[in-house]
């Protein structure tokens, strides 16, 4: 091997580790504030109605900017804004660090959020940027085992700093690992390439309304499924907020179209590895967080089980996507990528139908093979699903479609979440909410039977969002096939 292909091997390998890193850090810090938000609300003195805006501040900031950072990325260079997400993800969190108040620890997040959306925006177009072949699907697919790890350590990360030391070093830890990520983009990221377009004014190719837009839509959708409370009027402020983000979102499919230089290309969904990926990937993803919002309260409410416990007999779900995932990712360079998602589509959709006949008593080890056997699914169809997405577009576009990835599944998150909330809080009203739940193994009440007949509404919803994915999917195998063969 000749020394610039050992040269570009070990580059690739560092854009790849740094990538990852940024996809951990990001996970991390979306769930490591949870366990550590009561002695936080406690420490500052804080309202309660201001607490749970230190989590929502940065998801709402990352969400509405995940567009923006891709396309600043692939016009201004993926590196650079990689580079920049570094810096301003470990900026913000030396202001978390050194908050003196509650009003400043969220706009701190908030700008860790910014931070953390230029990461997971430009992160994954490096990847495919610079891997190809089997690495490249090995490398994406790795992302799926790096960010669910990256939640389950932010839960672990946070209470046991909590619980060790003062709260203010789950922020401070960011900040070393910060400086070490700046060095190795230094080494591993060359420069930016100059852009065909680099003659044109920056304010002709960035399309600045486009982005107000874009940010308005996300924003507004994402404070319509996350707005919690119940009654009429919070049904009235749902049915506003979506209406909202709904013209928001047709002003700039409408700027997209007419505009010389769009935010997102909608050329783009022309191609059928493009669209079903995208569009499956929001499916798919309602799935996971009904399921995760579902199962705590199932396991501890209705079967008594306790909350130390529960975690443990959901983890099967994310080892097995972490030790599969990378493999199906390779695999699905040589192998049709539609097969293998249509494969974990039918794998899920056999489980939420065997979850679907789930009652008070049944046998807990049933909903940890189940968990097993949906960690399979979920390897089956991210990592193919998301190799066939990325290689679907040309480099210049790549940063986009990243972006487009991440902020689909962060709706798709939210949806499913704002299902599954509905639905079982209006079951429980009539029982006194949550609270009506005994707790206890085997018990019986009219509180059991409407969350269990809830539960069931819910997984029937999810096996038809399923079942339409898995045909969408075999769809696109069979146009995978098609193309394949006349190449």
């Amino acid at each position: 091997m000749r020394n610039d292909e050992v040269s570009s091997v070990k580059s690739s390998r560092l854009v790849v580790t740094v990538a990852q890193l940024a996809n951990l850090l990001a996970a991390i810090d979306a769930t490591i504030v949870n366990v550590a938000m009561p002695t936080i609300a406690k420490n500052l003195g804080a309202p309660l109605h201001l607490v749970g805006w230190v989590i929502t501040s940065y998801t709402l900031a990352l969400t509405i900017t995940l567009l923006v950072m891709a396309r600043l990325g692939d016009i201004l260079g993926r590196a650079r804004l990689f580079s920049f997400g570094f810096a301003l993800f470990t900026f913000g969190s030396a202001l978390c660090a050194l908050t003196t108040g509650i009003e400043m620890l969220i706009v701190s997040r908030l700008i860790q959020g910014v931070g953390a959306a230029s990461l997971l925006a430009n992160g994954n177009a490096l990847i495919a940027e610079y891997t190809e072949g089997k690495a490249r699907g090995f490398a994406l697919g790795l992302n799926s085992t790096v960010v669910n790890s990256g939640y389950s350590l932010g839960y672990i990360i946070g209470g046991l700093l909590v619980s060790l030391a003062d709260w203010r070093w789950i922020f401070t830890i960011n900040i070393p690992i910060g400086i070490i990520a700046q060095i190795i983009c230094m080494r591993a990221l060359p420069s930016v390439r100059k852009q065909d377009c680099q003659g044109t004014p920056f304010m002709q190719r960035f399309d600045v309304q486009g982005a107000v837009y874009s940010s308005l839509a996300l924003g507004l959708c994402f404070f319509s499924f996350g707005h919690e409370g119940g009654g009429s009027g919070t049904v009235l402020v749902r049915i506003a907020l979506a209406a909202g983000g709904v013209c928001a979102l047709v002003l700039f499919l409408r700027r997209q179209r007419n505009a010389s230089h769009p935010l997102l290309n909608l050329g783009l969904f022309r191609g059928a590895g493009f669209s079903v990926g995208i569009f499956t990937l929001f499916l798919y993803t309602q799935v996971f967080a009904s399921c995760s919002f579902l199962f705590p309260f199932y396991l501890q409410g209705v079967q008594g089980v306790n909350p130390r416990d529960v975690g443990f007999m959901l983890a099967p779900y994310s080892i097995v996507m972490s030790v599969v995932a990378p493999l199906t990712g390779a695999w699905s360079v040589r192998l049709n990528p539609g097969k293998l998602a249509a494969g974990g589509f039918l794998l899920a959709l056999a489980v939420i139908v065997f979850y679907s006949f789930f009652h008070a008593t049944s046998p807990l080890w049933w909903l940890v093979a189940g968990q097993f056997f949906l960690g399979l699914a979920a390897a089956l169809f991210l990592s193919p699903n998301r190799v066939a997405v990325m290689s679907s577009v040309s480099q210049e576009h790549l940063g986009t479609a990243s972006g487009l990835m991440q902020v689909v599944r962060f709706l798709g998150l939210s949806v499913g979440t704002m299902v599954s909330s509905s639905v079982i809080s209006g079951v429980l009203a009539p029982y006194g909410g949550l609270k009506g739940l005994p707790g206890v193994k085997g018990s019986s009440s009219q509180a059991v039977d409407a969350f269990i007949m809830g539960q069931r509404s819910i997984f029937i919803i999810m096996a038809c969002l399923l079942f339409f994915g898995a045909l969408l999917s075999i769809r696109r195998a069979s146009s995978h096939m098609h193309t394949s063969g006349e190449s």
